[in-house]
This record gives C-alpha cells, sequence and structure tokens, in this order.
C-alpha cells in the first residue's frame, strides 16, 4: 500500500475507532513518523495569508486539468490577457479576491513533508499564485482531498510545512476562467413585438412571417402569420405557443468561455438554429440562438449566441422543443374560413341536387359623404326567402371545418360542392368540394388545395345544414 493511501486509511480509523486504537494498530504512518492528522504546536485557525481588499493586482490559477489562466488589474479593469475577449463577471471576480483577504488553515499536518507527493502535491488539485500592489508574489499549491475530513493539503511554494486547508477555500481559489466569464441574459420581448422568426432543425427550415398588410395570396384576411414566401397560412395559437417556448429560454451558466474547437459541443453545421426579430419600442431587437449537443447525462444543452464566442449550457427541458418542430405543427388545420359577410352567392351541389343560395343587401345613402349604409339583408334560395337562422347555421358549419391530415389518395365520389361569389378584392370565386374517403374522414378540396381529411361527422353536420336551407 502507498504511503499517500496509508495517510488516508489513517484518517478514517481515527475518526472510526479512536486515535489510542489506531496508533495501538500501528496505522499512523507518515514520512516524519508524525500523525498527520494532528497539529504540531500551531493554533487551529492559522492565518496564512491576508491582503487588504483592493490591493491584489494579478491572480494566476492553474488547475488540475491544465486550465491556466492570469487575470491582471489594469487601469481599474480586470481582464485574462490569455482571453482578452472574455468578459469577467464583476461579482464572481469580488467572491474570488475576497477569498485573500484571509486564507487560512485548519491545522498544520506536519512540520517538514519529505515526500510531498504522500499528500497528492506532485499532482496538485491547484496551484494559485496572488501579487499585491506592492508588487508581492505567493504561491499556493493544493494537494489532494482528505476523503474523510473534506480538507485539502495546502502548501505555500517555497515552504515544506503542510496544512490542511477546508474545501470551501481551495475551491474559491481556483474557478475556471468559463466560471469567472460574465454573460449577457437572452434579450426579453413580447410575442406582440415579433415580427418574423427562423427555426433550423434536422427537420428542414422554419421561416415565419407576420404580415402586416393584406396578404395577396390569401383568400381571407383572417390570417396574420405566414411562411415567409406567403403561400401557406399559420395558426396564430401554434406560433404563439412557439414564441412562449422560446421566451422560456434562458443560459444556465458558462460551459467554455473560450472554445478552441466548438465541434466538440455539436457546432458543426448541423446544430440547430433560432432566430427571433422583434420591435420593442420602436427599436429593432434579434434573439440569435445555435443549440449544440446535450450534456453527457442530458440534463444541459450546449448553446452559442450571435456575437459570442463563449460556450453556454442551458437547461435541456427549455430547448427540446426545437429539433421536433415540424411545419405541420402549425399550418392552419381551418378547411373553408369564408365569412357570411362577404358572400354574394353559394351555388350547392348536395345530395345530387343543385339549388343557389343568394344574399340580397339593402343600402341607403345617408349625411353628405354620399357613403352607402346597409340597412337590411335578406337570403333566398331558388328566389324563396329564407330565415337568416338557416343561412347562419350553415356558415357555421362550414366554419368549423378543420383538416386531421391529408388523403393518400384522390378516389372517392363527390358529396357536395358549394361555389362561392363574393364581395372581396381578390378570391372573387372560390369552390370547396367534399368527396367520401373513408369511414371517418371526407377528402375535401378549396381551389385547389386538395387532399384535406375532414371529420366525416362535421361533413354531415354541414350537409345537414345545407338540407335545412333547401327545405
Amino acid at each position: 500500500m502507498s504511503k499517500k493511501a496509508v495517510i488516508i486509511l489513517a484518517a478514517a480509523v481515527v475518526l472510526l475507532f479512536g486515535g489510542i486504537a489506531a496508533v495501538a494498530l500501528g496505522v499512523f504512518v507518515s514520512p516524519s513518523d508524525a500523525d498527520p492528522l494532528q497539529t504540531e504546536g500551531e493554533p487551529d485557525g492559522l492565518v496564512l495569508y491576508s491582503v487588504g481588499n483592493g490591493t491584489v493586482s494579478a491572480v494566476e490559477i492553474t488547475a488540475s486539468d491544465g486550465e491556466r489562466f492570469s487575470l491582471v488589474l489594469s487601469g481599474g479593469v480586470w481582464s485574462c490577457p490569455e482571453k482578452p475577449f472574455v468578459e469577467l463577471d464583476k461579482e464572481k471576480l469580488s467572491d474570488l479576491l475576497s477569498v485573500f483577504s484571509s486564507v487560512n488553515a485548519e491545522r498544520v499536518v506536519t512540520e517538514n513533508a519529505d515526500d510531498l507527493s504522500e499528500f497528492g502535491f506532485d499532482e496538485p488539485s491547484c496551484t494559485v499564485s496572488v501579487t499585491d500592489a506592492a508588487d508581492r508574489r505567493v504561491t499556493f499549491v493544493a494537494g489532494m482531498k482528505n476523503p474523510v475530513l473534506g480538507s485539502y493539503y495546502f502548501m505555500l511554494q517555497g515552504e515544506s510545512k503542510v496544512y490542511l486547508v477546508s474545501s470551501d477555500i481551495v475551491e474559491r481559489l481556483s474557478p475556471s476562467l468559463s466560471e469567472l466569464a460574465a454573460y449577457s441574459a437572452l434579450p426579453m420581448f413580447d410575442y406582440s413585438e415579433v415580427t418574423d422568426l427562423c427555426i433550423k432543425n434536422s427537420g428542414g427550415m422554419l421561416d415565419f412571417a407576420l404580415w402586416s398588410e393584406p396578404n395577396e395570396k390569401s383568400y381571407t384576411d383572417a390570417y396574420k402569420w405566414f411562411t415567409s414566401d406567403g403561400e401557406t397560412a399559420l395558426s396564430e395559437d401554434a406560433v404563439r405557443a412557439l414564441v412562449s417556448d422560446i421566451m422560456e429560454i434562458y443560459i444556465d451558466s458558462v460551459a467554455d468561455a473560450s472554445p478552441e474547437d466548438i465541434s466538440i459541443y455539436g457546432f458543426d453545421g448541423d446544430e440547430v438554429y433560432i432566430n427571433v426579430n422583434y420591435t420593442s419600442g420602436g427599436d429593432a431587437g434579434c434573439l440569435s440562438l445555435r443549440l449544440g449537443d446535450m450534456t453527457e447525462d442530458g440534463s444541459m444543452c450546449y448553446a452559442m449566441t450571435d456575437g459570442s464566442e463563449s460556450v453556454f449550457l442551458i437547461e435541456a427541458d427549455l430547448v427540446d422543443f426545437a429539433d421536433v418542430i415540424r411545419l405541420e405543427d402549425f399550418v392552419s388545420r381551418d378547411v373553408c374560413l369564408i365569412k357570411l359577410g362577404e358572400v354574394e352567392s353559394v351555388s350547392i351541389y348536395c345530395g345530387g341536387a343543385d339549388f343557389k343560395l343568394e344574399v340580397e343587401r339593402e343600402y341607403v345613402t345617408q349625411g353628405g359623404s354620399g357613403e352607402p349604409v346597409l340597412v337590411g339583408t335578406s337570403y333566398t334560395v331558388d328566389g324563396k326567402k329564407i330565415a337568416k337562422e338557416k343561412v347562419e347555421a350553415f356558415f357555421t358549419a362550414l366554419n368549423e371545418l378543420s383538416c386531421d391530415g391529408y388523403a393518400d389518395s384522390r378516389e372517392g365520389e363527390r358529396v357536395a360542392e358549394l361555389t362561392f361569389v363574393r364581395n372581396t378584392d381578390r378570391f372573387t370565386e372560390m369552390t370547396l368540394s367534399l368527396y367520401s374517403y373513408d369511414t371517418s374522414f371526407c377528402r375535401a378540396s378549396l381551389d385547389g388545395n386538395d387532399g384535406m381529411l375532414v371529420n366525416r361527422k362535421a361533413v354531415e353536420s354541414l350537409i345537414a345544414a345545407i338540407g335545412a336551407l333547401a327545405e
């Protein structure tokens, strides 16, 4: 058994059986034949180093993994010369500097260590050098951590005395550069401020835009969100939910403040991109986020923001939606949003019969403007007046048709066909055709948008409303 292992075992035996039993068993062994867990005349709480607040001018840290960096105060500003682009977090830096005001040892292990490797100094946990305003430099070396006491073996470089120092002090003395790095919070915005957004994931590109003016490619002004080419209408509820998910994302911490190779974090060109443009208070803003791989335990996702070279960590649960969403999740499910107020007539085929619903509106001119004012509306089917309630029930059933999927075939008998003449400035005539498909669905086609599957019961409700018009 190595002497290092014997020291660790000695600590366990002392705590478990007491110092007398340990000595009787001959457990304690150290190069100086002294109990490495007992003091040698020094009082507890020995101050190893103390410097006044604001008098540290430089710190150099070397971690056990080989990371080495320095922090230098110049002109009242702290920076890292090796990585000058890394902004330091003032609060975290202040915590590091405050440790130097009083570096205390819990006890002296030995006055003169013959073999420093017994205490882990051959593979230090960290080495920290501090320089004060008078250019006096002191270097601390932390060896291994005592697994029983939880403290570290500790030395001042150039001396032979070994101390025990609390793990809190050692860990605060040796943060990584990433732990000291500052980062800006992701920009905040509201759904009402978003103008467009784009997400690139393994399924392709989702590129959505808010239409502030009527979209000439859409037959209705009921839609505000479209794919950026204006071809596909989107569900506002679905877009709102997506923006809400994006607004929940926040940076947890810095994973690597100065990565040499970002591909090891999954940034190799196939990562997920999230880009949101918004206008707040008249000023344009943008959230630009790249999502790389997950951490080994799957709890975090590596992320990068536009304009930053650092790799951050974001909770995986906050971004797992980004790679699984697809365009079909956002496409509007409405089959036909033609409204009664824009219709002049409807030519109807249903149940082997043809008939025509016509809307007659009466206007009068009032005041000096000469603008016509609607004063009455009546409805007829093949010249016969019908109740307003029947017409409204027909349009309600029509607007409740919802696309539940898409048909694999275009076969099926025509069930009904409706041709609308509208008083709009575009799409003045539109035709909705309904076909049988299977026991659960009918197939719908609206002006060439074919293959929409509609619940058969909803179609039956529409047909019943059509039948009521012809009664």
